[in-house]
């Protein structure tokens, strides 16, 4: 399973709302290792309260989730000439650590980055279409394979087709 990093604005508007950051944080729960960082959960902490006035017993909870159900990692020191904001040096610290696969921010200071160690970052947005298009891939091999079954099961009852199989049971 290939590692991911969400940033903090995407977690914060996860469990703010309903929406494309919610249904990337659900996606990412099921297909990939999240890997966080405590700079991620104290800032995530900061701006439940702050920005979305989380009561602080819901913004516990969802950390101790986090904690739960994420790679809690340490960082690297990352090289500064790579990031135009020194905040956003902790998440190029990850990315080298844990060797994500991917960033998912919506920083344009971060997504200016593109790649850093390997690590590809991208929006939300851009995710969702990776994850659609990977998804369609597997289902025409999944369907190819199908394909190829029913015709060496038609060959060996000689048959044309499943359609035959179907009109013949009646």
């Amino acid at each position: 399973m290939a590692k991911i990093i969400l940033d903090t604005n995407v977690i914060l508007a996860a469990f703010a709302s309903r929406g494309l950051c919610n249904s990337i944080f659900e996606l990412c729960l099921d297909r990939y290792e999240i890997v966080i960082s405590e700079e991620i959960l104290e800032e995530l902490a900061r701006n439940m309260h702050d920005k979305i006035k989380l009561p602080a017993s819901k913004t516990k909870h969802i950390i101790t989730f986090l904690k739960e159900n994420c790679i809690v990692s340490k960082i690297h020191e990352a090289d500064k000439s790579k990031c135009e904001d020194k905040n956003d040096l902790h998440i190029l610290g990850l990315a080298q650590k844990s060797g994500a696969k991917y960033v998912i921010t919506g920083d344009k200071d971060l997504l200016k980055t593109k790649v850093y160690k390997n690590t590809k970052f991208v929006a939300p947005r851009d995710l969702w279409e990776i994850n659609r298009k990977n998804f369609s891939d597997y289902i025409n091999i999944v369907n190819k394979f199908i394909a190829v079954l029913i015709g060496k099961v038609c060959k060996k009852n000689n048959t044309s087709g499943i359609n035959d199989k179907i009109w013949n049971n009646r």
